[in-house]
């Protein structure tokens, strides 16, 4: 989400408004535990959801690209008409187990 001052933000889930809702209505929402993880996280907890089917989950934008980053590689993107061309460099740190991508 991205805040503007002429919106008002409001995060709310069915608990919110449980009382008003078919009981049907609230046991399926429920049962996303269960069936949906992401949906689950949206409707049931009030968070954000992810994205699915990601290459990589697990990445930031850094400054500074860190000294002690694994298996660094360019991709360059070329654009298409009048998009722009687009250069990042890639590297994994952290390790195999636990990895964390970072670009610049």
């Amino acid at each position: 989400m991205i805040p503007r001052r002429d919106c008002t933000f409001i995060q709310s889930s069915y608990l919110d408004n449980i009382e008003f809702l078919p009981a049907e209505v609230v046991k399926e929402i429920e049962q996303l535990k269960y069936v949906d993880e992401n949906y689950w996280r949206v409707y049931g907890l009030r968070l954000p959801g992810q994205i699915k089917g990601l290459i990589f989950a697990n990445w930031e934008q850094c400054e500074v690209f860190p000294i002690d980053c694994k298996w660094i590689a360019y991709r360059m993107d070329f654009g298409f008409s009048n998009d722009p061309t687009a250069l990042i460099k890639v590297g994994m740190c952290g390790g195999v187990d636990r990895p964390t991508i970072l670009t610049t």
